[in-house]
């Protein structure tokens, strides 16, 4: 499931090493964020411009549940997002 890696990478491991970089919270989300909205954008939607908004939207939706709850509910709740 691709979900258990990606939340892995981006959140767990993605989040705290840009905290020690940027030492901001929100930026600290936002920038693994975007590399993770940017790599689903290979999907044929218009306008193209949709997608990447959509995803960053999700994805900080995604960062806020990782730094309120952890990752085992943000894995859940991202596996059970693409599941249907």
């Amino acid at each position: 499931m691709a979900g258990i890696s990606e939340e892995a990478v981006y959140r767990l491991f993605g989040i705290p090493m840009m905290k020690k970089i940027v030492r901001n919270t929100f930026i600290a989300c936002l920038i693994p964020t975007l590399i993770w909205a940017l790599g689903h954008t290979l999907y044929p939607i218009y306008p193209v411009i949709s997608r990447p908004i959509e995803l960053t939207i999700v994805g900080l939706i995604f960062s806020l549940i990782f730094l309120r709850h952890g990752y085992i509910t943000v894995m859940f709740s991202h596996v059970s997002s693409t599941a249907f």
